[in-house]
């Protein structure tokens, strides 16, 4: 790989364990001590040009096992911070702790409140010296050592047609159980029998990773029927793989003479033009019972012993994890195919909840003219990253598990801006419950929450959302409540533009999830975009430009009442990303579609509730009637 991944390799993949209290799930520190990330680098100097990553709505936690899953929203905002071109056409990329901050953020689950906090980890680590790579202080670095920091780093890909990161997707293994040639009677698929226990997995740093004997089978008495005393009798004969493997400790290890393999890293594939990849720690602490009334932990304080540290590379590519022999069973959570190992995850709770797979986006260079090679983004769009890591022997109540982290970067919703447009001279029509607000989101930016008041569908509303395609649609059908043509304004000669929003709720107050323009006028190919018929206003853009809008249809009031149809499709079309791995939209408990003018309060509305007729990672249909 093009970027570093020393550092992932030594402290990225560790067991993750969880401790029962008063039937709740607490995540607690890893099972084995953390060891250091490996050498630091210097602070950036000032040719790393800053550019701000907002964290959208699509960044989270998504924690799942066969029995139970949790989710952990994520919002704040990072400085990514660009290096010089590089001879290959890519960039570095930095990210300092100071430069890093999540809000606190919050979760229900088993019908308490989980209070989650997050940083960036800013433990400094020792940059030469005889304790090169150990964290300092209290480690003295030694001679020709100092102590740094360990920012996150990785790099992106500034070449319009791509091509410059190679192993730009990634695959994360483990077995829970490789020393028997059958697992639960079943023949273990997994990886090669490891009968002694002495596996390793060498990284493309020489790193070596060992193997993990759950503890070995203790000596006890063989049962008689008759008198006399019992002889003890071992049930396993010592062997080497008690001294070459390294042993499993912590509670969590319930499957006596278990082997767990090494965690492997496989990477293949090469990166598309905005593509990235960036080693990041994320120190996790969790609070039950409690909410973001009370402050998280500073952003400079290290990891704790309580609190859970998510390191690895978060790429814009396919991040996937499996874990052979799940729960020391023949199952798999996840394949080296397509599939995710989702047909045994979350069957308590009615799943499939256990995603193993998940497709992040590259950067969005389009303001860019394409590249960043003359330039590098100040504003961080459209990027998602993500990072999907195997764990196993979490509490045997829950079982193994997969962790998915993601990353999505945006303007934040506090900083959208609305200008204000003062001398309104359009009002309401007396049909509509509208309430009138003195300012109007400029044409480019939906409103950070739904507009208040507007018209509701009477016959019905139904939507469409593929982002494999991707394409779109929105029908709205009024009814006995008169539209007239002149509520929807004047694309054709006037000034009247639109915005198309689709807000998500996640169990609180809605966020824009997606957003589309249409502008007014214009010509689209040889004819205008816009045309008027006695009660309809069409609109047709084969390019799909802006925003991947091709038609709209405005109709008035007649004889089977009002109605709205927008389409949408093609590479201008920028849906939004699963959040968690599972849904494209979380609806929970609904999503509001609307369509607001740009030049007065008109609006017309939708509301989609929960469960919606078909919601996967990358499709969204749902109707109302």
């Amino acid at each position: 790989m093009a970027y570093s991944t020393k550092a992932l390799s030594r402290s990225s993949f560790r067991l993750i364990g969880f401790i029962l209290i008063g039937g709740m799930v607490l995540l607690s520190a890893p099972l084995f001590p953390a060891t250091s990330l490996a050498g630091p680098v210097p602070v950036p100097t000032p040719t790393f040009i800053p550019g701000t990553c907002g964290l959208n709505a699509g960044s989270g936690v998504l924690l799942a096992s066969r029995l139970a899953t949790l989710t952990l929203p994520l919002s704040g905002s990072q400085v990514w911070r660009f290096g010089p071109l590089e001879p290959d056409l890519t960039r570095k990329i930095l990210v300092l702790p100071t430069e890093s901050h999540f809000d606190c953020t919050g979760t229900i689950f088993a019908g308490m409140n989980v209070k989650i906090c997050a940083r960036l980890d800013p433990t400094t680590y020792c940059n030469g010296g005889v304790n090169d790579g150990l964290a300092c202080p209290p480690a003295v670095c030694g001679v020709g050592g100092t102590c740094d920091i360990n920012p996150g780093q990785g790099m992106i890909d500034c070449s319009p047609g791509g091509g410059s990161i190679t192993g730009y997707d990634e695959l994360l293994q483990i077995d829970h159980d490789t020393n028997r040639a059958t697992v639960a009677g079943q023949p273990n698929t997994g990886f090669p029998a490891d009968p002694q226990c002495t596996a390793t997995f060498t990284d493309v740093d020489g790193s070596v990773l060992h193997s993990c004997i759950e503890p070995e089978a203790t000596d006890v008495p063989t049962p008689t029927t008759g008198p006399g005393t019992p002889t003890p009798t071992p049930k396993s004969t010592p062997t080497a793989r008690a001294a070459a493997a390294a042993t499993c400790t912590g509670p969590f290890h319930p499957h006596p003479d278990t082997c767990n393999s090494p965690t492997t890293q496989a990477f293949s594939g090469i990166s598309e033009a905005g593509g990235f990849g960036l080693h990041e720690a994320i120190d996790l602490s969790f609070e039950i019972g409690a909410d973001c009334s009370t402050p998280c932990p500073p952003d400079s304080l290290p990891l704790q012993p309580d609190e859970l540290q998510l390191t690895g590379v978060l790429t814009s590519g396919k991040a996937k994890g499996v874990v052979w022999n799940a729960n020391n069973s023949a199952q798999i959570f996840g394949t080296t195919g397509a599939g995710n190992g989702a047909n045994v995850c979350g069957t308590v709770i009615g799943g499939p909840q256990c995603p193993t797979t998940i497709t992040g986006f590259p950067v969005d260079l389009s303001g860019l003219g394409g590249d960043c090679l003359g330039g590098v983004p100040t504003i961080v769009n459209g990027a998602l990253g993500a990072l999907v890591l195997p764990a196993i022997d979490i509490d045997p109540t829950l079982g193994d598990a997969v962790t998915t982290l993601t990353l999505e970067c945006g303007t934040p919703a506090a900083t959208r801006t609305p200008t204000i447009t003062p001398n309104f001279t359009d009002t309401p029509t007396p049909t509509s419950t509208r309430t009138i607000t003195p300012t109007r989101t400029p044409l480019g930016a939906c409103p950070a929450a739904p507009d208040a008041g507007c018209l509701q569908p009477q016959r019905g509303s139904s939507i469409s959302l593929k982002s494999g395609a991707p394409t779109a649609g929105w029908k709205w059908l009024g009814g006995s409540t008169p539209v007239s043509l002149g509520q929807y304004g004047d694309p054709v000669n006037g000034s009247t533009s639109y915005h198309w929003c689709v807000y998500d709720t996640s169990a609180g107050p809605p966020f824009l999830a997606f957003e589309a323009r249409v502008q007014a006028g214009g010509t689209c190919g040889a004819r205008p975009c816009w045309k008027q018929s006695h009660n309809r206003l069409s609109y047709s853009n084969p390019a799909g430009t802006p925003d991947g809008v091709t038609s709209m249809t405005l109709r008035a009031s007649g004889g089977s009442g009002a109605s709205i149809t927008v389409r949408a499709r093609g590479s201008n079309l920028h849906l939004p990303v699963s959040a968690d791995g599972i849904y494209l939209l979380r609806e929970f408990p609904e999503v509001i579609v609307q369509l607001q003018r740009n030049d007065t309060p008109g609006c017309w509305e939708a509301v989609f509730t929960n469960p919606a007729i078909h919601n996967t990672q990358r499709t969204f249909v749902d109707s109302i009637h």
